[in-house]
């Protein structure tokens, strides 16, 4: 990996639009690919993650993005939200050395 440009872009958080979304009778699954802001997004979804079953994100094995969390710290921050490890997936991998960088982790609520 290596920085090609910066890039300014509008943030909303899920708070604040899901209102707009939302529906008894939907299933929300929540796909989350911010490079190394998933944190941020989960934290901006406090009150809307009660009624998300699934969530998809990047999880990080080698530090990839500054303040990013490793993916021992995602898994425990997502675990306290209440969700549980479904699957990992492969994710992306060093083309030099073919060491793994990142995987998709796939939580769901453990109701």
């Amino acid at each position: 990996t290596e920085y090609i440009a910066k890039e300014e872009v509008e943030i909303k958080t899920l708070d604040e639009i899901f209102e707009k979304m939302y529906s008894k009778e939907k299933n929300f699954y929540l796909k989350i690919d911010t490079q190394g802001f998933e944190k941020e997004v989960i934290r901006g979804a406090s009150n809307s993650l009660q009624y998300i079953k699934g969530i998809q994100l990047e999880m990080s094995l080698n530090p990839l993005y500054e303040k990013a969390l490793d993916f021992q710290d995602m898994y425990n921050f997502i675990k306290a939200e209440g969700f549980e490890l479904y699957s990992i997936e492969n994710g992306f991998y060093n083309s030099k050395t073919g060491q793994l960088n990142e995987v998709e982790g796939i939580f769901f609520r453990d109701k």
